[in-house]
């Protein structure tokens, strides 16, 4: 999981977005706290895949961290994950 975690920060579109706080900041800017997984699911089908394909990789990456963790926020799985 942790490897995901990473592969969902690196993958992000926005330069300067190296750690999992700034990778939530961004998510910020776009969902409303917590991030759960039906929020983020409503989020990734609003993006344009033609303009943000690695947007829309970053997110399914998030989106495999929720697989047994359906009912914790991703700002709890990722704390569970203790990756900065």
């Amino acid at each position: 999981m942790q490897s995901t975690l990473l592969d969902a920060i690196n993958d992000y579109p926005k330069s300067g977005v190296s750690t999992s706080k700034e990778l939530l900041s961004e998510l910020y800017k776009k969902l409303p706290p917590p991030i759960t997984l039906e929020s983020l699911l409503t989020y990734s089908k609003t993006i344009n895949l033609s303009v943000n394909s690695w947007e829309a990789e970053s997110i399914s990456s998030l989106l495999q961290l929720f697989l047994g963790n359906e009912n914790k926020s991703l700002e709890e799985i990722i704390t569970s994950l203790g990756i900065k």
